[in-house]
């Protein structure tokens, strides 16, 4: 097996809260779509659970491209950790 090591990546507080809020709503989805989806019920759920963290989020993404200007790598890292937290989320 592979030595493993730790990384530690430093982001904006903008970039954590727009990859947490996604990863809150595939996790949202995914429950919805547990035992078939029903639109009905389904989607008022989805939307109450998860949409006011898109909402708040989206509010901050404004800030993100100065963040690419500063650290074009640390930047890039952030959204693979991101990406990692939706993916964990679909999977629990």
């Amino acid at each position: 097996m592979a030595e493993i090591r730790t990384t530690q990546v430093e982001e904006s507080k903008e970039m954590a809260e727009l990859w947490d809020a996604f990863a809150v709503l595939a996790f949202e989805i995914k429950k919805a779509l547990a035992d078939g989806f029903q639109p009905a019920t389904d989607i008022p759920t989805v939307l109450l659970n998860s949409f006011n963290n898109v909402i708040s989020a989206v509010d901050g993404v404004q800030k993100i491209p100065a963040e690419v200007k500063e650290n074009l790598p640390e930047f890039i890292m952030a959204n693979a950790v991101g990406a990692g937290k939706v993916t964990k989320a679909v999977l629990k």
